[in-house]
């Protein structure tokens, strides 16, 4: 066992040491892609020493004996392939071989070996991969067939079983002549308005591009904005990855995939690729030794304080619970830095994780190589991998191909592959797949037939945007200095209201937009969602001490009268920014149903009306509440606590101020609960859930019959002409006329009144008296004359002149553009207003 070891030590030596000299003359360039985890100091710990004491015992016997790595290689060749010579060598040449090496043995380099006989190396006559036990490889067949191979068949017959109840046998060969049979089930039988989707010829399927559903994916280099605290409690700040940011996207060009990296490349993101790449590249931090990967952070709150390590790490039960059975390459370029030379045994830990999670094979180099030399590697590795063979033979073409242009075995021999030997991944049907897959979705908005009418949101969807807006402006908000934000919003909302109930956009000063409320995550979509507009003035030679080259529009009309319940939301919101952990739960409550607002809110009610009322968490209107976990946390940030069975709050000034600023949030974001609770309970709405709203029965018009089409149309059978059914249906159709004329008559008054608001285009302008000290003349330099009453010419008049117009025109087509787009959203908003009248009298209703 020592002999081996000596012989594998006695593999590297010689390219370790012509690494070192390499280094010296700064010839040898590694990007340190290592997370330490643990601070440099505590590294020396007594198990660290004893491994480096023992690698440089075997480094002194290996010098004194005169081992050459030919002589290595020909001695482990007749130790380990020897014995088995003759039935590996009735197989045919190129064959897949997968080695089962455990412990050290897993860093020989058995494509080097060389045979006693012949004198080729082991890799010219097999495809050779690697894996730590024969366990791994079974598994992962298992678990692929269970996962893909037996569910999908099972899904199938049953599926075909339940369509067989429901449609004839011409049926069914309409389906599956139609390729339907396979993705319907049973619940699908009629379109909406009531005809059979298999005979009906108004039913139009949607257009979309044969594709495999093949994928590759490259991430890597992401940002980490702030230090990260280590598990010794440390700080430590991640290094710059500019070279794994240009590899990345060197390798994605070879893909023909745009590369994940910077702040996309976080921690979820990843997870869902592996879920469903074929290959993937990974070039980001990690961890041999600990099994780990480093990625940036799901949404974080952007804050200065010391992030934990934790957030960042991909884990072998991240990797099991992604389940990537579909991955059949994974490609490291990670984890290692300049220090990490030597024959460590425990770097097999992270590939094991991949094994293990399903994953097919992984290459990966043993030790860190020159920068130049990895890209080099890749560039041979892909261009193999176009040719649709096994990954074992296209890493052999690989290093053929590097043996050419680096002589150092140190440098052509790092990488391996380690998994399964005989696993095809063919990158030209993987690019041609992405490519229908683009052109699928590019084209499904031309082919595929798109609703005629757009039926816009309801009061329900408004809110719940409104809530998502306010959790992601919790998420990326920093209280303690950005809490001015707050404050111009609100002051915001009330200039809107004041500029509506005066009806004058002209007379007011211009809006410009703070840099800060761009830059903040749903600031922008808040505004949005309440009317605002964004108009840019990017011209910056007339803008006035503004921080962005942005102006605010102002809404013309309340258009889903959420401004008051804004500026109620915020004023509470305003309230909560005393304290920070109180904003990044709400951050992870909302949004919430309007049913889970309802007791929410309640539950704050009778706590502030009632003080001496004792609550229990299991009461069947707390206990859903208590046990959601993202409320639970929120109810303790603000004050609450549990003894026992019993729900406490406690009574400081604090989170009296927090209690009140929640309720009044929340009643806010409520479509069925008033502002009236914030002064007294009222016991008649508790407990009461929200009723879906119903209309109201009507009688059918069968002189028009109204039908709703599957693009959402209404079609009508007749026109308004008198007819049998005339008389008596002519109530209702006077109704009808009635109810779509006020339409009609509201909504062309409101387009008259958007025209009219944005009759004046305002822009900021220079200020003679903006700026402290500056000049107010007039004067303009002109050219000299023959005789004072000639004609003076400007000096650069002409330039100036089209300067001045063009920043005009620019500005003006801005501001058109915004009137364009209010009065699409008006016109659309009337189309589903009449469309709203008829629908009550479609059969559906």
């Amino acid at each position: 066992m020592e002999r081996l070891k000596l012989l594998v030590a006695s593999c590297h030596r010689d390219g370790i040491s012509q690494v070192g000299s390499e280094k010296l003359c700064n010839i040898y360039n590694t990007e340190n892609r290592h997370v330490p985890l643990m601070s440099p100091t505590s590294r020396n710990s007594p198990m660290m020493k004893m491994e480096e004491e023992l690698l440089d015992h075997h480094r002194v016997e290996l010098s004194a004996e005169g081992l050459t790595r030919n002589d290595a290689m020909k001695e482990l060749f007749s130790i380990l392939i020897q014995p088995f010579y003759t039935h590996l060598y009735k197989l045919p040449e190129n064959s897949p071989l997968t080695i089962i090496a455990d412990s050290f043995l897993s860093l020989v380099p058995f494509d080097e070996l060389i045979g006693a006989t012949d004198r080729k190396t082991f890799g010219d006559r097999f495809n050779i991969s690697i894996s730590p036990n024969s366990l791994v490889l079974h598994n992962n067949k298992r678990k692929k067939m269970k996962e893909v191979g037996d569910d999908s068949d099972q899904l199938d017959s049953v599926r075909k079983r339940q369509l067989e109840k429901i449609y004839t046998k011409s049926e069914m060969k309409a389906l599956q002549a139609a390729g339907l049979d396979k993705s319907f089930s049973c619940l699908v039988t009629t379109a909406t308005n009531g005809a059979p989707i298999i005979s009906s010829n108004q039913y139009l399927a949607s257009h979309k591009q044969t594709e495999n559903n093949l994928h590759a994916c490259v991430i890597g280099s992401p940002t980490f904005h702030r230090h990260l605290q280590l598990e010794d409690g440390t700080q430590w700040k991640l290094p710059k990855s500019r070279v794994a940011f240009r590899q990345c996207k060197n390798i994605a060009e070879y893909m023909d995939v745009a590369p994940i990296t910077g702040n996309c490349a976080t921690k979820e993101r990843f997870l869902n690729e592996m879920k469903r790449s074929i290959i993937i590249h990974i070039s980001t931090f990690g961890c041999f030794r600990k099994g780990v990967l480093c990625f940036a952070a799901n949404n974080y709150p952007v804050g200065d304080r010391i992030l934990p390590v934790e957030k960042l790490l991909i884990t072998s039960d991240d990797l099991i619970s992604a389940s990537p059975f579909n991955v059949r390459l994974v490609v490291l370029s990670s984890c290692y830095e300049w220090k990490e030379l030597g024959d460590d045994v425990g770097q097999l830990k992270l590939v094991n994780s991949f094994l293990n999670s399903g994953v097919q094979s992984v290459v990966f180099p043993r030790w860190p190589i020159p920068d130049d030399v990895s890209d080099a590697f890749y560039f041979y590795l892909y261009t193999q991998l176009q040719n649709d063979v096994p990954i074992s033979k296209a890493m052999f073409e690989s290093k053929k191909e590097m043996k050419q242009k680096f002589s150092n075995p140190h440098f052509w021999n790092s990488f391996v592959v380690v998994g399964s030997s005989d696993v095809i991944v063919d990158l030209s049907s993987i690019r041609t797949s992405q490519l229908q897959g683009l052109l699928s979705e590019s084209e499904a908005g031309c082919l595929s037939p798109p609703l005629a009418v757009d039926s816009g949101k309801n009061s329900s969807e408004i809110f719940h945007s409104l809530q998502t807006c306010i959790s992601r402006l919790s998420a990326s908000i920093d209280v303690t200095k950005e809490l001015d934000l707050v404050d111009f919003l609100i002051g915001l909302l009330v200039e809107a209201t004041q500029r509506l109930a005066h009806d004058d956009n002209c007379q007011s000063s211009i809006v410009m937009i703070p840099r800060l409320l761009l830059d903040t995550d749903g600031g922008e979509d808040l505004i949005k969602l309440v009317g605002f507009d964004v108009q840019s003035v990017r011209d910056g030679s007339h803008l006035v001490n503004s921080s962005s080259s942005y102006m605010l529009v102002f809404p013309h009309w309340n258009q889903d009268h959420l401004l008051l319940p804004l500026h109620q939301a915020l004023t509470g919101f305003h309230e909560l920014c005393s304290n920070q952990n109180c904003i990044l739960a709400l951050s992870t409550m909302l949004p919430l149903h309007q049913e889970q607002l309802c007791n929410l809110i309640d539950l704050i009610a009778i706590v502030k009306h009632t003080p001496t009322i004792q609550l229990g968490i299991l009461d069947p209107s707390i206990k859903p509440l208590w046990s959601h976990n993202s409320i639970r946390s929120y109810l303790l940030s603000i004050g609450f606590l549990s003894i026992r069975s019993l729900l406490i709050f406690r009574r400081s000034l604090s989170n009296r101020q927090l209690l009140i600023g929640s309720l009044q949030l929340l009643i806010s974001l409520c479509l069925h609960r008033d502002h009236k609770i914030l002064e007294c309970l009222d016991i008649s709405t508790l407990g009461e859930e929200p009723k879906s709203a119903t209309l109201e029965p009507k009688s059918q018009l069968q002189s028009l019959q109204p039908l709703l089409m599957p693009r959402q149309e209404i079609l009508v059978r007749s026109s308004w002409m008198k007819d049998a059914s005339y008389k008596r249906e002519w109530e209702e159709r006077k109704k009808l006329a009635s109810e779509i004329a006020q339409v009609t008559t509201n909504y062309n008054r409101i387009l008259d009144h958007a025209k009219w608001w944005h009759r004046d285009v305002k822009v900021p302008r220079v200020s003679a008296k903006s700026e402290p000290g500056s000049e107010t003349s007039n004067k303009v330099k002109v050219m000299s004359g023959a005789t004072p009453s000639c004609d003076r010419t400007p000096l650069n008049g002409e330039d100036s002149l089209q300067e001045s117009l063009h920043q005009t025109l620019k500005m003006r087509h801005e501001a058109h553009l915004v009137l364009q787009k209010r009065c699409e959203e008006i016109t659309r908003r009337q189309v589903s207003a009449i469309r709203g009248c008829y629908l009550p009298f479609t059969e559906d209703h």
